[in-house]
């Protein structure tokens, strides 16, 4: 693979990320209202294994811990 295939595949995942992180975010407005600094803070640090998380877990959770974890 070349080094200019390389970074086009590298700015599609950046993309995919942050588009993911976007999509949670508004899930999680429309669903708890409002989303705390510390759940912003969680999600711009997140790694897309926590994205995924969170993403299934947004469907069946009560509240915004539930989503995170209970010890966000």
């Amino acid at each position: 693979m070349g080094f200019t295939q390389m970074i086009r595949e590298e700015g599609m995942r950046e993309g995919l990320q942050k588009g993911t992180i976007l999509t949670l975010r508004r899930q999680l407005g429309i669903k708890f209202k409002t989303v705390p600094d510390w759940a912003e803070e969680l999600l711009k640090n997140a790694m897309p294994s926590d994205l995924e998380q969170w993403t299934d877990r947004i469907l069946t959770a009560d509240t915004i811990e539930d989503v995170f974890g209970k010890g966000h």
